[in-house]
């Protein structure tokens, strides 16, 4: 799946009981079963983390359409006047 280990625990060391004298009784189990027994607790705890590489929004061509489209407005075409033009517009 991906994960990649970050510790793992084992605990629980002391055989079941309901009664609560018989869990005092067990209750050293508990402070040396990492040492002597680290592999033999009832509860395994594993703690994991997911590595995924990051992604790349890819923004909708459609916007970048509509903001070209209104940025840009059209300009009216200037007519270079010729001497010629000029002289005709003076007479005419």
């Amino acid at each position: 799946m991906g994960f990649e280990t970050q510790a793992a625990v084992f605990g629980c060391n002391a055989p079941p009981a309901i009664q609560q004298r018989w869990l005092e009784r067990w209750g050293f189990m508990d402070l040396a079963g990492g040492r002597w027994w680290p592999f033999l607790g009832g509860i395994y705890i594993l703690q994991a983390v997911k590595r995924v590489t990051g992604m790349r929004l890819i923004v909708p061509n459609w916007r970048d359409g509509r903001a070209a489209a209104k940025a840009l407005a059209p300009q009216p075409q200037r007519q270079v006047e010729t001497a010629r033009t000029m002289e005709e517009g003076r007479h005419g």
